[in-house]
C-alpha cells in the first residue's frame, strides 16, 4: 500500500500515519509512505491545486519503484485532502 500523508503533515506523522502503518504491518500488509509537496501550516486546501501534478509525479514514481522491487501495488491510501 502506498500511503500519502495529509495537509500540514509528513510520511511519519505520529498522530495518524505512523500508528496506521504499524497496524497494517501487524496485519501482514506492506506499506510505503511517500512525501508529497506541502505548503506552510494553515494554508487552505484549495491552495494545493497547483501542486497536484507534482504529487501525481511522486505517486507514479513510488509505483514504478515498487514494481521494479517486485511488489504488486493495488492500494493507495491518502488522508485529509478533499477536492471539489
Amino acid at each position: 500500500m502506498i500511503v500519502v500523508h495529509g495537509l500540514d503533515a509528513h510520511p511519519d506523522w505520529v498522530q495518524v500515519i505512523q500508528p496506521f502503518r504499524i497496524v497494517l504491518t501487524e496485519k501482514g500488509f506492506n506499506t510505503f509512505p511517500i512525501q508529497v509537496p506541502v505548503l506552510e501550516n494553515g494554508v487552505d486546501a484549495d491552495q494545493y491545486e497547483p501542486l497536484f501534478n507534482k504529487a501525481d509525479n511522486r505517486i507514479i514514481a513510488a509505483i514504478n519503484y515498487l514494481k521494479v522491487q517486485g511488489f504488486e501495488i493495488n492500494t493507495l491510501i491518502a488522508h485529509s485532502l478533499v477536492v471539489s
